[in-house]
C-alpha cells in the first residue's frame, strides 16, 4: 500500500468514527416532546347518558380514575406510550400487596395541553382493593422513557415502580383504557387517539 492510498483510508476510516460519534450523540440529544406532567386520582360516578335530550348523568357506582395532564412542545408528535402504575393493599390474605399496571399508546398528538386517564371498573376495586398508596406513570416517546412522575410529592423524581417490580410482578388487567369505559363519550375532544395493539 502506498503512503497516498494509506493516507486516503486513515482519513475515511476517521470520518467514517465521526459519523458515528455525531449520530450517537444526536440520538442521546433527541427532542423530548413532553414537558409539563401531573397526576392525580379520584373516584369518579359512572355516567349514565340520556340520548333524547343529549344529556348526562351520573350513576350509582365509582370508577378508580389515574388522570394526568401533560404538555407537548412540538407541532406533532407520532406517539407516546403511557404506562400507569397503581401500588395497592388488597383485601386478599395471599396476596396482601399488588403493582397493578397498564399500557396505553396514544396517536397524532398536536402541541399543546392533553389529558390522559386509565380507570378501574366499580367491581374490580371493590373485590379486591382496600387502599391505593401511590400511582405514578411513565411517557415513553420512540422506545425511551422520557417523563415520568407519582401523585406523592417525594417520589416524583424516581421511577418506583422499577424497585417494585422486583418484588411484586406487575398485575395486568385491572386498570383498564378511557375506551373501553363509558367515559370515552364524556368530552372525546380532550382527549387523543388511543392506538390499538399491533397497529
Amino acid at each position: 500500500m502506498t503512503a497516498k492510498l494509506r493516507t486516503w483510508s486513515i482519513l475515511l476510516a476517521s470520518v467514517l468514527i465521526g459519523l458515528v460519534a455525531f449520530s450517537s450523540i444526536a440520538q442521546q440529544r433527541m427532542v423530548n416532546p413532553v414537558n409539563q406532567l401531573d397526576i392525580k386520582t379520584e373516584m369518579v360516578e359512572t355516567p349514565e347518558f340520556d340520548v333524547r335530550n343529549l344529556s348526562t348523568e351520573r350513576g350509582d357506582k365509582e370508577w378508580f380514575e389515574i388522570r394526568v395532564a401533560y404538555d407537548t412542545v412540538v407541532e406533532w408528535v407520532d406517539e407516546l406510550q403511557f404506562v400507569f402504575y397503581a401500588f395497592v393493599e388488597t383485601n386478599m390474605k395471599d396476596t396482601p400487596k399488588m403493582l397493578l399496571q397498564h399500557t396505553v399508546t396514544y396517536a397524532d398528538i398536536e402541541k399543546g395541553r392533553h389529558m390522559a386517564t386509565v380507570y378501574m371498573h366499580p367491581n374490580t376495586y371493590e373485590r379486591y382493593i382496600d387502599n391505593v398508596e401511590f400511582v405514578g406513570v411513565e411517557i415513553r416517546y420512540k422506545g425511551r422513557p422520557v417523563r415520568w412522575t407519582s401523585d406523592k410529592s417525594n417520589m416524583r423524581e424516581s421511577r418506583w415502580w422499577e424497585q417494585a417490580r422486583q418484588q411484586f410482578p406487575p398485575v395486568t388487567g385491572k386498570l383498564i383504557s378511557r375506551n373501553e369505559t363509558p367515559f370515552a363519550l364524556v368530552s372525546p375532544d380532550e382527549y387523543e387517539l388511543i392506538k390499538k395493539p399491533g397497529n
